[in-house]
């Protein structure tokens, strides 16, 4: 086995004990230390305020915390600083008035938003829980942290003999530790240990069993028979010992600090464990069989319809765009009890949400074994709920850090909510369609033709003389000739002949949107008020495209243009009553990182999410907002 295949498999083997020591609570739930991973290392920074939305402050380090934490585009295209500072900061503030402004007009959660509240709140009442009860009062002795810190200086090269059985280990053992003859002792090896190899252990390494024995080895140069969850039985002998080169880069300082690290985490990991225990030790939970297969099946034929899609990390994996796929599918059975509780049931709905927050993966996608994990995982999140519910308990739901928390998310959620309700109320009207076809009728006027039966009136007087005659029975063809300012075409009826659309712009665009044989009008055109209907329409060789695709085309085109417009406007008439202001002098002093990162925050008790809410890209409000407020 070489080194590079040992790494390996001393990595997934670490993994795979960490997965095993954080589940051993009575429903064997996932637990995990609440670690926050920010996008560079801790630094000075500077505390001016940036920015002001009446009384309320944006500083420095909260501009930096959400360019930093979630990935930014124009990060990742090498976009000028200053500028990406500035749409940083915009898009924040937008999201602040934006939260503000659906606060005031006091907009209603709908229930999606509600179910995502509380889980989000859980998971916030979780990790306050265990700051409070495991973070805190996880303190190493100082004894241990002698020997700690003493192991921590010395690497350990160890010969590494697996075996079958304890029995064999300890045979083993007791052979390697008499001065036997070198080809007696060989033999006794090769009957008892079934693999050899040459392995490196240091302090906090990724087998804590190996890493025990190896530092546990005395006068012999044998350690005891060691059973590792990864590897079995074995026995390790002492090669070498040499300085740690990572303990070599730090002073002793540093070292120590290094040390305690360590041992808190493993601390925590004990102490949250009993912790579990004791809190869930009187709590019963059942769940129903049949929302279990409901939940199970579908989740299997989401897996089913790509394989490969969803097979990550070893596994086939639970995603939140795929909690909201289920959420969506399974939405009128959301209400039915997955769990029931005696102080509160879990349904489906509240499960699923849940399932945002895992890091699920499973080794099958479909069949028992698909089943048996996500039985499993089930009694993971319960375990967590459970816990939630102690914190509950506690009232933890209304700590400051809880509130705090909680209000970044629900103020970016209130904040979409709005800025959807403004977007979709936007339309574009027939009108609108018009213009802008007439304006741009060098570019398609040459492609369409068009054939109408017109009466061209000289005004709207006239118009409505005309649409009196044509409801009491005349025709178009009887009345061009009276009434009718286009001469050529009165002595037709009215009618036309096929022209291209660019000769006569609006009214034959008008007549490209109209629905043939169907009377239009007055519409009012340079030359009067037309009436008119559509005796025929056909594409030129020219025609990239027909007419019913260009106009959805710039039917889109126009409406992401006014919605633009429509949220810029409001953004910005918010921002002036709610009194923003920036500070170019202290944003010019910022100096983010220009590397794009996605972090993931490890929560106490179990769970993951998103460091920080993805600035929205509201940036050119600030615009508007300064034609109406001009610098002095």
């Amino acid at each position: 086995m070489n080194r590079q295949v040992r790494t390996a498999v001393r990595r997934t083997a670490h993994a795979r004990r960490t997965a095993r020591n954080c589940s051993r609570a009575i429903i064997g739930f996932l637990l995990t230390s609440a670690t926050l991973l920010y996008g560079q290392m801790p630094r000075s920074l500077p505390q001016d305020t940036v920015a002001t939305v009446g009384t309320a402050v944006i500083t420095a380090a909260d501009l930096l915390r959400r360019m930093e934490l979630m990935p930014y585009p124009d990060l990742a295209h090498g976009g000028d600083p200053e500028e990406v500072k500035r749409r940083s900061l915009y898009a924040m503030l937008a999201e602040r008035v934006l939260a503000n402004e659906a606060k005031r007009e006091r907009l209603p959660e709908d229930a999606t938003t509600q179910r995502m509240r509380h889980e989000l709140e859980n998971l916030f009442v979780r990790d306050e829980l265990f700051k409070r009860e495991i973070e805190q009062k996880a303190i190493p002795a100082e004894s241990d942290v002698y020997q700690a810190v003493r192991r921590f200086e010395q690497e350990l090269t160890v010969e590494c003999f697996l075996t079958r059985t304890g029995d064999d280990a300890t045979a083993l053992v007791r052979a390697l530790r008499k001065r036997t003859p070198p080809a007696r002792r060989d033999s006794i090896i090769g009957s008892l240990a079934t693999e050899r190899d040459t392995i490196l252990i240091h302090f906090d390494g990724p087998d804590s069993a190996f890493e025990r024995a190896a530092y546990g080895i005395g006068a012999s140069g044998v350690s005891a028979p060691v059973h590792s969850e990864q590897l079995g039985w074995a026995v390790l002998v002492l090669l070498d010992v040499r300085p740690s080169s990572m303990a070599q880069k730090m002073n002793v300082v540093e070292r120590r600090d290094h040390v305690v690290q360590i041992l808190k985490r493993r601390i925590e990991m004990q102490m949250q464990d009993a912790y579990a225990r004791q809190v869930l030790a009187t709590r019963t939970a059942r769940g129903d069989t049949a929302v279990f297969n409901l939940f199970a099946d579908s989740l299997i034929a989401l897996w089913r319809t790509d394989p490969e899609h969803f097979h990550r990390d070893g596994g086939y994996v639970v995603t939140a765009d795929m909690a909201d796929l289920l959420l969506e599918e399974l939405a009128d059975q959301l209400d039915r009890p997955l769990v029931r509780i005696d102080d509160g049931d879990v349904t489906l709905g509240q499960f699923l949400e849940m399932m945002r927050y895992e890091n699920f993966v499973c080794s099958a996608y479909e069949g028992w074994q698909a089943k048996l994990e996500l039985n499993e995982e089930v009694r993971h999140v319960v375990g967590r709920e459970l816990l939630a519910r102690e914190g509950r308990r506690q009232n933890l739901q209304f700590s400051t850090a809880v509130q705090n928390e909680l209000s970044e998310w629900t103020d970016y959620w209130a904040a979409r909510q709005l800025l959807y309700r403004v977007r979709d109320s936007v339309r574009v009207t027939d009108d609108e369609i018009v213009s802008h076809l007439v304006r741009n009728s060098a570019s398609f006027g040459g492609s369409y033709e068009v054939n109408v039966r017109e009466i061209l009136c000289k005004d709207l007087a006239t118009a409505s003389v005309v649409l009196s005659a044509l409801n009491s029975g005349k025709t178009p063809a009887e009345l061009a000739p009276q009434y009718s300012l286009r001469a050529e075409w009165a002595s037709r009826g009215g009618e036309s002949g096929y022209f291209p659309v660019r000769e006569h712009p609006e009214l034959g665009f008008r007549a490209l949107m109209a629905p043939p044989g169907v009377l239009q009008g007055p519409f009012k055109l340079d030359g009067g008020y037309s009436i008119f209907t559509v005796l025929g329409t056909r594409r030129t060789k020219s025609a990239l495209t027909d007419f019913a695709t260009l106009r959805r085309n710039v039917e889109q085109r126009l409406l992401e243009e006014r919605k633009r417009d429509a949220l810029n406007r409001f953004i910005a008439a918010c921002a002036r009553e709610q009194q923003v202001s920036v500070d170019d002098a202290a944003l010019r002093k910022i100096h983010p990182t220009m590397i794009p990162m996605f972090t993931r925050r490890y929560m106490g008790f179990g769970g993951i999410m998103s460091g920080a809410p993805i600035l929205m890209h509201q940036w050119d409000w600030y615009q508007d907002f300064q034609k109406a407020n001009p610098l002095p």
